[in-house]
């Protein structure tokens, strides 16, 4: 929605309060509305390219900015009142006045981040870093007036973000950049055709190359491209930006749309490929059989928040938790890494926290859904790039060279279309058909420059990475059966249906089995209580181990009856509770408490009669502690209370640290002072 669209969905007198929250002040003498000068005022004192919001609010941006800047039920998310209290975003109210730009009505509650803003939204790790949006935000300024005039079809007397809002929303239309790009002149149609073959990256050199025209001119910083021509009128069309000081880009949007007209190209000649296997049968004789990654992705999840490690966005997981996660449920540890990184470019690092509320637009997910989700984040961004030789992108932190990662992958599943669907095929031969793409030349440009800018960052070969996508990626993702020699793959999605939407936990033994059915951030809440352990590989549930483990972790977590009666409550459970549920709601409840008193030293008195002439004497009964009637348990002096303290919980037991007061008498110095002879040795005969 642009957003004078959404400035005048609200009420004159909410505009008037946002005004004055921002310090905007009208000007009677402008021609404009008072809804125009509120939306420039707000974009003349707002980028969020350059802004420093917290965490929440960040995470918030770039899941309206994926979900194409509405987000159902994000109105309610941490972070969202600050964003409408700025005039960044608005909330949905009245669905009849409020429709988005395909002309649907919103649903009430969403949340709604205008154009202008969308388009300042940084680039995530895990969001495609060539999409139309993103290239529009790191438009030239001296291209944006032209660019606007040219899409627009019309001068408008805007600038800047309001300026990049009337193209995103015009291109942003189903079938608009179709029609565009079937309408340009031939001579710039051939150029935006040969960009895409050369792998939709470009140098300066590249491009006026592939244009064929004169009027070349040498700058300071080398070679530019004049001011008309074909590169320059797709410029000025948004099919093509400049990217750094030397390289032209396409966006994605562009390039799927000028690849698409050679799909009948690239199936005649897999066809010629795969006729090779209409008489053989290249079938493993053992093989490994893709499953839905769904559980995996939740029970990781669920490991992660029960041993307290934190899922951020800027710190990649520790390789010993992931290694442990891998261990526990009988999966490579590369297949851990790649699902744990694309929940967290999902937003699911949230839900790790314990602390950090759950945000409503994710309180919808449930478990069965988290498959799609990450198959939909390893093809859309870069949370993963199999072509660097440490994948995950945070393990590669400051690494900002172009990669052919998502060229290569956008040509790999152009390559599994139905035609290779439920057929054992060889990996050689899966291999030879990627590199013979008409883009494979431009992948392996772009793929050699990067390994001279970064050297050692990434692999020999793209065939390597290819490989790595066929024999890892895609069968960690369900997406393919790979035989164990890895010599042959089956593409097929293994996705598990939601089965029933009213099914609840059921309690085995000591064994609760979560079902996929289950609310996301409801399992991962129960997480605080039990340990996942394993999984169900029928159905796709997860197993929490609900025995004494479970009593001693929720004891240390330090949470009460209601607390774990809230969380089986979440995941469908209604009391009253058998077994060991009732076992660990009935222990939980039970609180002993012991006091604790700090010393300093002990003596050892073994003789009574001494022992009672100094408790006789008051002066040093004030500085003593009669140990001999109560059970008293001495602590050492060097001991960590608050470990004390944490262990203790693990039996139930709570501390309460007695603090002497300073009007008591101070223990001695030394125990040298205090220990006689007859003392030190634990005894004294006759008195």
């Amino acid at each position: 929605m642009r957003l004078q669209d959404c400035l005048e969905a609200l009420t004159p007198s909410e505009r008037a309060a946002l005004r004055t929250r921002r310090g905007i002040v009208l000007d009677p003498n402008k021609r404009i509305d008072e809804v125009e000068q509120t939306a420039r005022a707000l974009v003349a004192e707002t980028d969020l390219r350059k802004s420093r919001f917290p965490n929440e609010v960040r995470s918030l941006l770039h899941r309206l900015a994926n979900s194409h800047g509405v987000l159902v039920d994000g109105a309610s998310d941490l972070g969202a009142q600050l964003l409408i209290d700025l005039g960044i975003a608005f909330r949905v109210r009245d669905t009849s006045r409020s429709a988005g730009r395909s002309g649907k009505r919103l649903a009430h509650n969403a949340l709604v981040l205008p154009s202008a803003f969308l388009v300042q939204v940084a680039v995530a790790d895990g969001d495609d870093a060539r999409s139309l949006r993103a290239l529009l935000g790191r438009a030239e300024h001296e291209i944006i007036g032209l660019m606007l005039q040219t899409v627009v079809g019309k001068p408008m007397a805007v600038t800047g973000p309001l300026a990049l809002q009337e193209v995103w929303e015009i291109l942003s239309k189903p079938g608009e950049l179709e029609e565009r790009i079937k309408a340009l002149p031939a001579q710039e149609a051939r150029l935006l055709d040969a960009i895409e073959r050369a792998g939709s990256e470009v140098t300066t050199d590249e491009l006026l190359a592939l244009d064929q025209t004169p009027g070349l001119y040498r700058t300071a910083s080398g070679i530019a491209v004049p001011k008309r021509g074909a590169p320059y009128m797709l410029q000025r069309r948004a099919m093509l930006y400049p990217v750094g000081v030397d390289r032209f880009v396409l966006p994605s949007e562009v390039s799927r749309i000028v690849g698409g007209a050679r799909a009948q190209e690239r199936a005649e000649r897999r066809k010629h490929l795969l006729d090779t296997l209409s008489n053989d049968d290249h079938a493993p004789s053992r093989a490994r059989f893709a499953r839905d990654p769904s559980s995996v992705v939740a029970a990781a999840l669920g490991m992660l928040r029960a041993w307290d490690v934190a899922l951020r966005d800027d710190v990649a997981v520790p390789r010993a938790s992931i290694r442990r996660i891998a261990e526990r449920l009988g999966e490579r540890e590369e297949a851990i890494a790649l699902l744990v990184a694309l929940a967290r470019s999902c937003g699911f690092g949230r839900l790790v926290n314990p602390s950090s509320s759950v945000p409503s637009s994710l309180s919808r997910v449930s478990v069965s859904e988290l498959a799609s989700l990450v198959r939909n984040a390893y093809r859309r961004g870069g949370a993963w790039d199999e072509t660097r030789a440490v994948a995950e992108s945070l393990r590669a932190a400051g690494d900002t060279t172009s990669s052919a990662g998502a060229l290569l992958r956008a040509m790999l599943f152009d390559a599994l279309d139905d035609s290779v669907r439920d057929r054992w095929v060889p990996v050689d031969l899966l291999v030879r058909l990627v590199l013979e793409d008409p883009r494979a030349a431009g992948a392996r440009r772009i793929h050699e420059r990067a390994r001279r800018e970064r050297s050692g960052q990434y692999r020999e070969s793209l065939e390597d990475a290819l490989r790595s996508m066929l024999v890892e990626s895609l069968p960690a993702l369900g997406l393919a059966d790979v035989g164990e020699d890895h010599s042959a793959i089956r593409y097929r999605a293994r996705e598990r249906a939601a089965g029933d939407l009213d099914a609840v936990p059921t309690l085995s033994r000591s064994t609760l089995e979560v079902p996929p059915s289950t609310p996301l951030h409801a399992m991962l809440a129960f997480a605080d209580c039990a340990e996942p352990e394993h999984l169900r590989s029928d159905t796709g549930a997860v197993l929490f181990n609900v025995g004494v483990n479970a009593i001693a972790r929720t004891r240390a977590r330090g949470l009460s009856e209601a607390d774990v009666v809230s969380r089986l409550e979440a995941m469908g459970l209604e009391g009253p509770y058998s077994g060991t549920l009732a076992e660990l709601t009935s222990s939980v409840s039970e609180t002993r408490e012991v006091d604790a008193h700090s010393v300093s030293l002990v003596l050892r008195v073994d003789d009574d009669d001494l022992r009672g002439s100094l408790m006789a004497d008051a002066t040093l009964r004030r500085m003593l502690v009669d140990a001999d009637a109560a059970p008293w348990l001495l602590v050492r002096p060097d001991a960590d209370l608050t470990r004390l303290q944490a262990r203790l919980q693990r039996f139930g037991v709570r501390a309460n640290v007695i603090i002497p007061s300073k009007t008591q008498s101070e223990p001695p110095p030394a125990p040298e002072s205090v220990r006689p002879p007859a003392v030190a040795s634990g005894s004294r005969k006759g008195g």
